[in-house]
This record gives structure tokens, sequence and C-alpha cells, in this order.
């Protein structure tokens, strides 16, 4: 017994060893005793407690306790058996074509309890204990037999004037047949409908009565978008039915269906529903949807092409073969217009057609202010106001937000020149100086001042960071950690400069090394 305690200590020596840097322990099992609580693992500071099996004694530590790092904090107990142990009882034999639960125990103590089972094919008979209980005076019943399964039942007989489904040469055990009956034939009530399988290859009923029907008539054939009278279950022969349509449909053929001498009904009708043929086309506009034929109640709307209006309804519904209304397209035009002072027209005529453009400019010594070009729109307006042509000059610009320009003044001669500069922390994007040109128009388009920004930060591997931006403003700050046992080599805090660089480079994350300890 010292050799097997002194083997698990060296073994959890070994497994402390290998593992150190682990926070979880492995639960191990203890053969005949339980654990609690019941897991598979223990993270650090958790402890499990072992309870050996009634009739067995605990040598060992009852209680384990995970350390970090180490594992559990001694060797697992073991259980065995006292030297006055009870006698019990010994295993018995094992039934013909079955085995014995557990498999391999040879011995077994007061309350203990084994269970019988069968090789495939074979079971053990119903009223049989498949288990057993160890008793002061030896086990609680005998070994039970097991006997072979029948494999299934062969094909049952069929009713005279009728058939079964599935209809097979052999069914398995539980299997399922149903009854039916020929045409003008029909179960007797009192009969079973359906056959079960049973275990011991017999089936649990005979084959049931099918039995003459009286010559009638079912129900008439359904027909779509059609009902019938007079409406019953059954119809002598020479009975008549009466179809009739719903509204909106038309009958097509006889109105009226006979229950014939051999139970069948004569030809029944059928009900087409009433169509509309398609509408005119507004000349200059389309319809949709565009086809041969609509639907009672169906909808087609009217479109008219660009350059056209439409007069008339947005849309005509098909009423029972007639449309509800009409539409009409009619072309869209806009008036002339009259050409700036000190300016003039490309294309002068008294009325223009949707999308015509003309081109406005300015006399010698003039610039254009506002839009050189007007589109007439289907609205039948033009898309832009006539232009003015003033003497050469340059607006004022504006300042850019955080930032400044010089000179700024009411207006600019030709030539003079525009420098812009921006606040502290902030940079300008465009040109740093404009000027005024000929046309009257600034050499380049007014810059802005966007503020210096960082750019984001990775979290280092094994860690992590406080914030993470795209982008940070100068003086934002992000700091830095590690996980559990790691260690931060670098700045634990990086700001950002008025540069748009960091104070720092980006700290990581080094793992810490700790030696083992064995407890003793």
């Amino acid at each position: 017994m010292k050799s097997l305690i002194l083997l698990a200590v060296l073994c959890w020596a070994s497994t402390v060893s290998s593992s150190y840097q682990r926070t979880w322990c492995r639960t191990i099992n203890v053969d005949k005793a339980t654990y609690s609580p019941r897991r598979r693992y223990f993270w650090k500071g958790y402890s499990v407690t072992y309870t050996c099996n009634n009739g067995y004694q605990m040598q060992g530590k009852a209680k384990l306790t995970c350390l970090q790092g180490i594992g559990w904090d001694a060797a697992a107990p073991t259980c065995v058996l006292p030297s006055s142990s009870p006698a019990g009882c010994d295993r018995p034999e094992a039934p013909a074509n079955g085995n014995i639960k557990p498999y391999n125990q040879q011995h077994f103590y007061e309350g203990d309890k084994i269970w019988f089972t069968c090789d495939a094919g074979y079971e053990i008979p119903d009223g049989e204990k498949k288990d057993v209980t160890c008793l002061s005076s030896g086990w609680s019943h005998g070994t039970p037999d097991c006997i072979k399964v029948p494999t299934g039942c062969g094909k049952p007989a069929e009713p005279e004037n009728g058939g079964l489904k599935p209809d097979k040469t052999s069914y398995d055990v539980d299997d399922k047949v149903w009854y039916f009956c020929d045409a003008g034939y029909t179960l007797n009530k009192n009969d079973k409908k359906d056959i079960v399988c049973k275990s011991n290859g017999q089936w649990s009923h005979g084959p049931p009565r099918c039995e003459a029907d009286e010559v009638s008539c079912g129900r008439p054939a359904r027909v779509s978008y059609a009902s019938y009278k007079p409406y019953a279950s059954s119809y002598k022969p020479s009975s008549t039915v009466t179809y009739k349509c719903r509204y909106g449909y038309n009958l097509v053929g006889s109105a009226e269906s006979t229950c014939q001498d051999d139970g069948s009904w004569t030809p029944a009708p059928s009900c087409s529903i009433i169509t509309c043929s398609k509408p005119d086309i507004p000349e200059g506009g389309d319809i949709r949807p565009n086809k041969e034929t609509y639907r009672r109640n169906e909808r087609v709307y009217f479109r008219c092409n660009k350059g056209y209006t439409r007069t008339g309804a947005s849309y005509a519904r098909c009423l029972l073969g007639k449309w509800s209304a009409t539409a009409f397209c009619t072309a869209i035009q806009c008036d002339a217009l009259e050409a700036p002072e000190n300016g003039s027209i490309d294309l002068e005529q008294d009325a223009y057609d949707v999308h015509d453009v003309i081109t406005f400019s300015c006399d010698d010594g003039f610039v254009l202010v506002g839009s050189s070009t007007s589109t007439c729109r289907e609205n039948t307006k033009w898309s832009n106001k006539v232009p003015t042509c003033q003497s050469n000059t340059c607006n004022p610009l504006t300042a850019p937000i955080n930032g400044e320009l010089s000179p700024d003044q009411d207006e600019y001669q030709v030539e003079e020149t525009i420098v812009f500069t921006c606040d502290e922390g902030y940079e300008l994007m465009g040109a740093e100086e404009v000027v005024c040109q000929d046309n009257g128009d600034w050499s380049d388009v007014e810059p802005t001042c966007e503020a210096v920004t960082c750019d984001g930060l990775t979290a280092p591997d094994n860690g992590q960071q406080s914030t993470n931006n795209q982008k940070y403003r100068i003086g934002e700050q992000v700091d830095f950690s590690c996980d559990d046992g790691f260690f931060l080599d670098g700045s634990e805090q990086l700001e950002c400069l008025a540069e748009g660089v960091w104070s720092d480079v980006e700290p990581t994350c080094q793992r810490k090394y700790l030696l083992p300890q064995i407890l003793t």
C-alpha cells in the first residue's frame, strides 16, 4: 500500500511540474468512491471532496484543493476493504445468450445491484426481473432466461372483395396493415380496419368483412368558382343538381348534372372568368402591365413618356369586360427666355421642348454670375434662372472653420491674392493661396482646416486598451493593461501629440514565468 501512495505522489508531482502555468485542475476518478461537487474541471481555489462507497474505508486526504500553476494540493485518496468486510454475494452465472452488468466485478456486497442483458435477437420475457440485489441471505432473485425474439409475421389473409396495404410477403414486429374494400363494398363497421404484427409472430386480428353497397351517387364534382343545389351527402339515380357560377364568371357547358344508374354523374360544367381586352395605349405613353387580356378587377396603369404629361385617370379597372377610365398624353413645352443684359443666348425661339438646353454668355469685359445653362423640365419650368453679366471682379471668400484668410475684404480685383491659415491643432486641406482671375473666378476652391489626429492603436496580444477608436484628437490618451500571467513591456499610457503622432510606441504583454512549488 505504501508503494501505491508513493507512486501516486510521484505522478502528482510530475503533473505539477508539466502544467504549473494552468489555473484549473482536472477531476481524478477514484475507484469505489464518489466526489462532490460533480464537475470535470475545477478552477484555482476550488475544492473537491471524496466519499467511499458503503463497506470501504478511505486512505489519504478526502478533500483536495486546486492551486494555480501546481494542480491538486495532495494525491487522490484510495478506497479499500476493511479486514472484516461482510461476506456479500459471489457473481452469479450469466443467462444463456446473455450477460451481466457490471461485466468484470466478481464479488458484491449487501445492497449492490446487478443487471441482466440479452444478446441481439434475444429478450427477457415480460414479468421476469431484469435486475437483482445482493441481500444478507444472497441474491434477491434467480437468473432470468433469454428467449429468442420472433423476427416478424407472414402475409395476413385478405378480405373477400377487398385488399390490404402495404401489400408484401413479410412484415416486421409492430408493422401495421390497413384493409380496404373494392368499389361498391364497405368495411363492416364492427370489424377492425387495421391489424398489427405482434412480437409472437401473430397478427392482432383477422381480416374484416367487405359488404356490398346500395347503388347511389356521392357528392357531384366540385367546380371551381361555382356552387350547386340541392346539397346532400348522397343522391339516388336520376337525381339532378344545378350549378351556378360566381359573380364575374361565365358558365361553360350544361348547368345540370344527373346521377346515373351506375353511381356516376354526367359531366359537370366549368366557370370561366370574364376578362377585358387590352385598352387603348395613349400616344406618347404606355400601360403597365401590358398584355392581351386582364382579369376582373385587375388594374392597368397609364404612363406618359418623358416630355409628355397625362390627362385623365392614372389607372383603369377591368369591370365585367369593360374598362373604368381612359387617359391621354400631351407634349410638354417651356416658354421662351430673354438674354441677360450685356449678354446673349445661343438658341432663340418661341417655345422649347422638354430637355432642350440653352446656353448663356456675357459680352467682353463682363463675367457670368449664375448658371451658364438652363434645361426645360417636365413641369414646364426651366431648371435655372437667367444669369446676370457683371464687371470682372471676384466675390469675397469665407474663412475656413478653425482658420483665417488675409486680406478680408468685400471685393477683390483681378490678380489679387488671398492667403489661408489654420488655428493651432488644425492643418490646411487644399490650396494655401488663391488668385482672382480675369473671368471673375478664383484660381482654386476654398480650403478647409481639419483637426490634427492620431491613427487608432491595436491592443497588445494577451492584453487590453482603454478605448478602441479609429482616430484620436490631440491630447486624448489611451491606457494599456495585460491579462493575468503577463506584464506590460512599455508605456502604460500614450498621448496623441500636436504633430499627429503618439507619445511612445505601442507596448506589448510578456508572459510571467514562475518557478513551481511542491507543497509538503
